[in-house]
């Protein structure tokens, strides 16, 4: 399960990179470098877990975590960064 969500999120990480240079203009129009920067920064913090054993422990375990979970919270981050892009291009 781990290198599945894994998997996607870096393949996620790449069309947000196709994407970042497709719309390069808009992004400087409307100010988003920043924000876009910071998302960037989310993706490459969840892509660096790369543990040598998957842990599945539980959520407030601290011998033995739960790497999905800890990957989940960087996606969530990176989600809430989506959400105000979305915003400021929709306004």
């Amino acid at each position: 399960r781990f290198w599945f969500a894994y998997g996607q999120l870096y393949a996620y990480y790449g069309l947000m990179k196709g994407a970042q240079a497709d719309f390069e203009d808009v992004l400087k129009e409307k100010h988003l470098q920043s924000l876009w920067d910071t998302m960037d920064s989310q993706f490459v913090s969840a892509l660096r877990i790369q543990p040598f054993i998957i842990a599945n422990g539980r959520e407030d375990g601290w011998l033995l975590p739960t790497h999905l979970t800890t990957m989940g919270f960087y996606i969530l981050r990176v989600r809430s960064n989506m959400v105000e892009i979305s915003n400021v291009l929709t306004q």
